[in-house]
């Protein structure tokens, strides 16, 4: 195959290390990025007299919305009350009725915990979210770090706004190599009807940087607007962005990451030295 006037072949414009390096912080976003969807989805579903605790319920499983919380039980210990609603919610994909984790509709078995503190009124300007993880694997990698979600809407009327920082994230694979992130980000929550059809906008600007499984250091930085859909993470396991483009850097080598026009895939553009190859993401960060 001929890429561009330069007539490189495929093979040439990315070395074995380039794509190692470009599946690295894919794997990264695209771990932590589904853990961190489902929190909010969990989030986003609960009742407002459950969330506020006006009511005393619990939380129903969302296994009818969203096939990766198959078998999940949730938890929810209120510890706020209606002025200013506060509490920590469970979400269990290892319970006593199932030691051997959950397995989702496309094949992907979750154990352990997410866990997720929330405070103050959803959807209100200084409310936030912070998720952990409790020995958290999905396909046997474990997932670890911090994610905080603080709203930053300036009007109720306006679609959530939210800064997003992870500190000590961390992924540990079956063959024992770690992949670390750490980023900060601004999107816009763009909610439907129905939670399951949610978009996220992660706007420019945001950054990160961590290790790849080869020990390489990165820097990520957001260049146009990047869109993740939660249709595509159901249905077609796409757990990176279906629209944008990142610029990325590892071991002095810079390269555009371009992720198409909205279509539920895992293929990515990348061009490096002026040349372009399209590749498909490695959800093992190879």
């Amino acid at each position: 195959m001929i890429l561009d006037s330069c007539k490189k072949s495929s093979d040439t414009v990315l070395s074995l290390a380039d794509t190692q390096n470009v599946n690295g912080e894919s794997a990264a976003d695209a771990f932590i990025g589904d853990a961190t969807d489902m929190a909010t989805l969990a989030v986003g579903s609960i009742s407002s007299s459950t969330y506020t605790g006006r009511i005393e319920a619990g939380i129903d499983t969302l296994s009818n919305l969203d096939s990766r919380f198959s078998c999940a039980t949730f938890t929810l210990a209120r510890t706020g009350d209606k002025v200013a609603p506060a509490g920590t919610i469970t979400i269990d994909f290892s319970p006593s009725t199932k030691p051997e984790g959950c397995t989702d509709a496309r094949g992907v078995t979750r154990k352990g915990q997410i866990i997720i503190k929330y405070s103050g009124k959803r959807f209100t300007s200084g409310s936030s979210m912070i998720t952990t993880f409790n020995n958290y694997t999905r396909n046997g990698v474990k997932i670890e770090g911090t994610h905080t979600l603080t709203n930053a809407q300036t009007a109720l009327t306006d679609p959530p706004r939210y800064t997003v920082v992870l500190t000590g994230g961390k992924l540990t694979f079956t063959d024992g190599k770690v992949i670390t992130r750490e980023q900060s980000f601004t999107y816009i929550w763009q909610r439907a009807a129905n939670p399951t059809q949610d978009r996220l906008l992660v706007l420019s600007g945001g950054t990160a940087n961590g290790t790849t499984k080869a020990g390489n250091t990165y820097t990520m930085t957001i260049q146009t607007d990047c869109y993740y859909s939660r249709p595509c993470a159901i249905g077609n396991k796409t757990y990176i962005p279906i629209q944008g483009s990142k610029l990325f850097v590892a071991n002095n080598v810079e390269y555009t990451v371009d992720y198409g026009t909205g279509t539920c895939d895992n293929d990515v553009r990348v061009t490096v030295n002026g040349n372009t190859k399209t590749i498909t993401v490695n959800p093992e960060g190879n």
